[in-house]
């Protein structure tokens, strides 16, 4: 059961870092720091340029996952 246990402890621990950073992403454009969310999308249009037949398909997880990513 402990093993069972773990995997919505990863699970919700990796939702709370995406949906958080997604917060701290579009909080910093409104202060006037749109950088960070400029390079999300601008990565989510790169990745998508190499697969033009799923372009949303890939589009969509790197826009997602760069809030949750850390430098």
């Amino acid at each position: 059961m402990p093993i069972l246990l773990r995997l919505p402890a990863i699970l919700g621990t990796a939702s709370m870092i995406w949906v958080g950073g997604g917060i701290l992403m579009h909080g910093l454009v409104t202060y006037g720091l749109s950088a960070p969310a400029h390079a999300a999308h601008e990565a989510a249009f790169s990745a998508a340029s190499y697969v033009p037949f799923a372009k949303g398909s890939v589009a969509w997880p790197v826009t997602a996952m760069a809030p949750a990513r850390s430098d």
